[in-house]
């Protein structure tokens, strides 16, 4: 156990010696069949519902909610494919730990794609990503803006179409609620990876959950089996983690300890230390932002969020270590470039400023 403010902190070692070797075994055999299952449900659900537009097949809007599909464009006509969504939560995770090579891409002119750099993902690292594979209760995503404009002719075309045509438009994508795939629908090899409560038959969709991200949107492109999946990128799990682990964190911490140093221990074996602070930094700088944006729509003062969530943060007495070193790291950095986001609370005695000549790597 290590200390913090006199009470003792869970660290990794500690949870790895309190699970007896047997239980250790069962739990990786048991992960294995349910990471091939949600990679049997991640290919079906792909399939159905295009991660890719190729953009050779176009409508253009003739009347409000009116469209008219145009012929497909000839292969010799070049033309930029564009990101619909990217996965998110535990499937993207479980996605991640079985690719051998990840590429790391961006958002750039909207939904188009680059590709920065691949990084190999040691087996050490997808060991620990596995770990991640739990039964999914909802399908988390992260939709572009060009997927909201698909969607978005659908509902224009409400009452101005067939109810059969727009039915056969709404089934293209994926909706918040109870919008995806249905049970009945869905291979029998791919259920086993779901969550399904006793009331919801073959008819019941499957829940879908848009995540929201701020700023440019960064995901990662891994192929499985011959197939590519487009999935969050594991710099941004952990940034996004500590976001909402600064969000919710008395919701559940104990949850939140244990996938944080997990996470951490697997994703710091694919960036430099200083890399994920940086990163983490500017989510949180774009989510200030964000929050600022949503202040000047009500003609509200802006009152900054961060310094006050950060504080309270490390104001817990269980928050795991490893995730107090990473945000007193991260305070570090906004202290050393000028305070950006106003992160004055007090260091852990451990945290160490970052300069361009240095690494975080715990």
């Amino acid at each position: 156990m290590s200390e913090q403010s006199g009470i003792p902190q869970p660290t990794i070692e500690d949870a790895n010696q309190q699970v007896p070797k047997s239980e250790k075994m069962a739990l990786r055999e048991g992960q294995k069949e349910r990471v091939d299952a949600a990679v049997n449900f991640a290919h079906y659900l792909t399939s159905r519902y295009l991660q890719i537009d190729n953009m050779r097949n176009r409508t253009i809007e003739i009347d409000e909610g009116i469209h008219v599909e145009l012929p497909e464009l000839p292969e010799i006509v070049q033309v930029e494919p564009q990101l619909n969504y990217y996965l998110a939560g535990s499937l993207a995770t479980t996605l991640l730990s079985r690719a051998e090579t990840i590429e790391l891409c961006e958002e750039t002119n909207g939904s188009d794609i680059k590709i920065a750099r691949s990084i190999a993902v040691p087996e050490s690292t997808r060991t620990i990503l596995a770990e991640f594979a739990r039964p999914i209760g909802d399908i988390d995503y992260v939709p572009t803006a060009h997927y909201g404009e698909l969607q978005q002719q659908v509902q224009n075309s409400f009452g101005k179409v067939s109810n059969e045509d727009y039915q056969q438009g709404r089934v293209k994508y994926l909706w918040k609620g109870g919008g995806g795939p249905k049970f009945g629908e869905i291979p029998a090899d791919a259920l086993p990876a779901l969550k399904r409560q006793r009331d919801q038959g073959d008819t019941y969709g499957v829940m879908c959950d848009p995540i929201e991200t701020y700023g440019t949107k960064k995901f990662a492109r891994v192929k499985i089996e011959g197939q590519d999946y487009f999935v969050a990128r594991p710099d941004t799990i952990v940034g996004y983690k500590i976001l909402h682990m600064l969000q919710s964190y008395g919701q559940k911490p104990d949850k939140f300890n244990t996938d944080f140093a997990r996470l951490y221990q697997a994703v710091n074996g694919l960036y430099t230390g200083e890399e994920l602070v940086q990163l983490t930094h500017h989510i949180l700088g774009e989510y200030e932002e964000s929050m600022a944006k949503v202040s000047d729509l009500f003609k509200k003062p802006h009152e900054p969020k961060l310094p006050k969530m950060t504080q309270n943060l490390l104001g817990k007495p269980y928050l795991a270590q490893e995730a107090r070193t990473f945000i007193g790291k991260i305070v570090a950095y906004d202290q050393e470039h000028g305070q950006i986001l106003g992160l004055t609370t007090p260091l852990p005695p451990d945290a160490k400023v970052i300069n361009s000549d240095s690494s975080v790597r715990g």
